[in-house]
């Protein structure tokens, strides 16, 4: 059985956010996830989520979000994949906003169809990065 290196988790009281574009040789694996919340919009490329079979893959315009402590496990298809991500601690009144159709145990899923929306959303990612 081959071990999975862990990947680092992230920690901080205050939102951590970034864009980025891997091959298809990055991986994150966190095997009890971590204490915050974790959105990924795909912006190209493909990702994947969970393994072949209990998983599924995200593409452009694809909003995954983890809840606090559910496990990690996603990267990058063949193609590679880019993306704006953000982890953060949410408010009590925030959870109701935060109850999105959930693709598997922990793991929730919206499609951004193109257009404004996918558009605004993206701005404010990068937004957020920025400051």
């Amino acid at each position: 059985m081959r071990v999975r290196p862990l990947t680092v988790i992230p920690h901080g009281d205050q939102v951590l956010s970034g864009e980025f574009a891997r091959d298809h040789r990055f991986n994150t694996w966190r095997i009890h996830g971590t204490d915050d919340w974790l959105l990924i919009l795909t912006i190209a490329g493909v990702g994947r989520f969970g393994d072949e079979a209990a998983g599924f893959t995200s593409v452009a315009g694809d909003a995954i979000l983890l809840r606090p402590g559910t496990r990690h496990d996603y990267g990058s298809r063949a193609e590679g994949w880019a993306i704006l991500w953000a982890h953060f601690h949410a408010h009590d009144d925030w959870l109701d906003l935060l109850d999105w159709p959930e693709a598997m145990p922990g793991v929730m899923r919206l499609q951004l169809a193109e257009g404004e929306t996918r558009r605004r959303v993206v701005e404010a990612l990068r937004a957020t990065h920025r400051h």
